[in-house]
């Protein structure tokens, strides 16, 4: 079975997500350098900056400001990354 492009992009946000919430840099690198999108919301509206930053990992938090995300709140907390 195919996953079509939407289907692949979500999943590829659920593994962004989840390795900033892990703390794996070098999988996020990875990542990275194959084209993650990672401005991308999972379903509840979190990027890969705000889950770096809610569980506290720095390292991550530098990457992803190097690759130019979006430092804007989540719309519905309202929290923006620096804040965390």
């Amino acid at each position: 079975m195919a996953i079509d492009d939407i289907g692949l992009a979500c999943v590829c946000v659920c593994v962004c997500v989840q390795c900033c919430i892990d703390g794996q840099v070098d999988m996020m690198k990875l990542l990275l350098d194959n084209g993650a999108k990672v401005d991308s919301r999972d379903s509840e509206l979190w990027t890969p900056l705000h889950a770096a930053a809610t569980c506290g990992h720095l390292q991550l938090c530098r990457l992803l400001i190097t690759q130019y995300v979006s430092l804007m709140p989540r719309p519905l907390l309202m929290s923006v990354c620096c804040h965390l």
